[in-house]
């Protein structure tokens, strides 16, 4: 069942990079020039507090049945630890959190997996592909774009990282 999960998690950060268009000025010749479409200063859709989401593109299966538009998978940054950065997703209602982590430059992105109820964390490693939302995310953290979770344990701010072994460790910053 959890290695289950983890190939959904991880199919869905593969195969579902964000949908990107440009503006085109298709309009009467008289009409004002459009503005230049501006590279984005980063992939994030939007911004919840420490949380970041970021759109998946709708499925051919889902744009038959009707659905416009998919959940934004929301991500948080754990921060920098001996030169690995690591974001996260967490899903309340499976009981799972997925932390993915790399250097950079990357190459490869470790999926570290973790259900609740003590069970053993699933480790797997993806190509970090250029388009696909662990692409995007982590490039965000590369290029400072994420603020880092901070929790208040005993009135201290701590930051957080999910250990390859399914543990959270808290550190005071």
């Amino acid at each position: 069942m959890k290695k289950i999960l983890l190939l959904i998690i991880c199919s869905l950060l593969i195969s579902c990079g964000k949908n990107e268009t440009t503006a085109q000025n298709t309009g009467p010749s008289n009409a004002l020039p459009s503005a230049e479409v501006a590279t984005p200063t980063h992939y994030y859709s939007m911004k919840d507090g420490y949380s970041y989401g970021y759109e998946r593109a709708v499925s051919d299966t889902d744009a038959h049945s009707g659905v416009v538009a998919s959940p934004l998978l929301m991500f948080r940054y754990s921060g920098i630890k001996d030169g690995i950065y690591q974001v996260y997703i967490k899903d309340d209602s499976i009981g799972v959190i997925t932390a993915f982590q790399c250097a950079n430059p990357c190459e490869f992105i470790k999926v570290i997996s973790v259900a609740r109820g003590g069970a053993s964390p699933q480790i797997e490693h993806l190509k970090f592909t250029p388009g696909t939302i662990a692409w995007s995310v982590l490039s965000d953290a590369f290029s400072g774009k994420l603020d880092q979770v901070i929790v208040k344990t005993k009135g201290k701010d701590n930051k957080i990282w999910i250990t390859e072994d399914g543990n959270l460790l808290q550190s005071e910053l």
